[in-house]
């Protein structure tokens, strides 16, 4: 058990210091339900139309480095590229992860908002999340537990556009999960411990003449 335990804390020690503190890779996942959807007329009648209706529900995840926000004096935000991001209507089966050319982060210190933008019409997709964050610098864990006005679009054939308020959470990095397991572990060797003490010892029989 000592060498499980120490196996468990090495491992979660050594996850704790692979990325340098310099360098915060930043990952968020969002969660909702639609509040309007719009069908596109269908452009290829041989394709089925769009079938997205209120009341579905949504996900995703974005993610970026720390490292790379930058602040546009001219424009007078600050910016950021986004690493990954990506929406789902589990629903309706529909899954795109997509970051190219167009996906930031832009916050304005004088509007008070921060706008994740991903994809284009051109890409076929698009995806903006809204948030109200208040003036002043741009403080990329700012937007942990806040929540978003969230609008999709599918710009291809029959395609569709859904709106909805995002809820959003950070994801826990890999340190953290193990920090999690360990502590799950200790709780649970503690809680054996402790019945092993309280338990009752049998009696010894008595001593036949």
């Amino acid at each position: 058990m000592r060498g499980l335990f120490g196996s468990m804390l090495a491992v979660a020690l050594l996850g704790s210091t692979t990325v340098p503190a310099s360098a915060e890779l930043l990952s968020y996942k969002y969660s909702g339900t639609v509040t309007k959807a719009t069908n596109f007329e269908p452009s290829i009648p041989e394709l089925p139309p769009a079938t997205t209706h209120p009341g579905e529900t949504f996900r995703g995840n974005f993610s970026f480095d720390t490292d790379d926000v930058v602040y546009d004096e001219g424009e007078g935000y600050y910016f950021v590229p986004l690493t990954s991001v990506n929406f789902a209507l589990p629903d309706e089966d529909f899954y795109e992860d997509f970051s190219g050319p167009g996906g930031q982060v832009f916050s304005s210190p004088t509007l008070g908002t921060t706008e994740v933008q991903a994809g284009r019409a051109d890409y076929q997709y698009r995806l903006n999340l809204l948030f109200n964050t208040g003036g002043g610098p741009f403080d990329p864990k700012s937007l942990a537990g806040k929540n978003a006005s969230m609008q999709f679009t599918d710009y291809g054939p029959n395609g569709f556009q859904v709106e909805g308020v995002a809820m959003v959470a950070p994801v826990p990095e890999p340190a953290t999960w193990l920090a999690m397991l360990l502590g799950v572990v200790l709780a649970g060797l503690a809680a054996h411990a402790r019945s092993s003490r309280a338990a009752p010892r049998p009696r010894p029989e008595p001593a036949l003449c």
